[in-house]
Parts: structure tokens; sequence; C-alpha cells
């Protein structure tokens, strides 16, 4: 890297410091490695669409049978809770044995 030296005056001091001068230097290899990169993120993201769109597509196939599932949670949930119920009442009408 070159260096440029800077100078400025301040009253009677005057000041310098070497400042780095940019700018574009040809590098084959930076070159090449920024070629793959950017040829490896597109591909991430060409994967990632994919599988966005085949989760989409999995998520719409499967809904009607989650739905119909969740129907049946519920209505087993309330059947148990019906059941329980029962047992209950039955627990308390009958007397206890003694043994």
């Amino acid at each position: 890297m070159r260096y440029e030296r800077q100078c400025r005056r301040v009253l009677f001091w005057r000041s310098c410091r070497d400042v780095p001068i940019w700018g574009s230097i040809y590098n084959p290899q930076a070159v090449a490695n920024r070629n793959d990169a950017q040829a490896a993120a597109n591909a991430a993201a060409q994967y990632r669409d994919i599988a966005a769109q085949k989760a989409q597509e999995l998520t719409a196939t499967l809904q009607p049978q989650i739905t119909a599932l969740q129907q049946q949670i519920s209505e087993q949930q309330q059947q148990l809770q019906s059941l329980a119920q029962q047992q209950q009442a039955l627990q308390s009408q009958q007397p206890l044995a003694i043994a």
C-alpha cells in the first residue's frame, strides 16, 4: 500500500501524517474469489427459494389432514371429559366397600 504525506498548519505548528492512498489495483485472484462467492450466494438463494416453495406446497397439501386431525382430537377430548364426569358420578353413587 502506498502512503502520501499530508501536512497542515495550525497557528505556528505544522502537523504532518502519512495517509494511505486508496486506489484500485487489479487483482485477478480477488476477482475470482468474489465471483466464486457470488455464485455460491446465488446457488444458496436458489436452494432457499426452492425449499420455501416446496414447504408451501407441502403445507397446502397437508392442511386438510391437519384440520381433520385437529377436529378428531377436539372430539376425543370432549369424549374423555364426558367419560371422566360419568366415572366421577358413578364413583360418588357407589357406597364404599368395607373390607
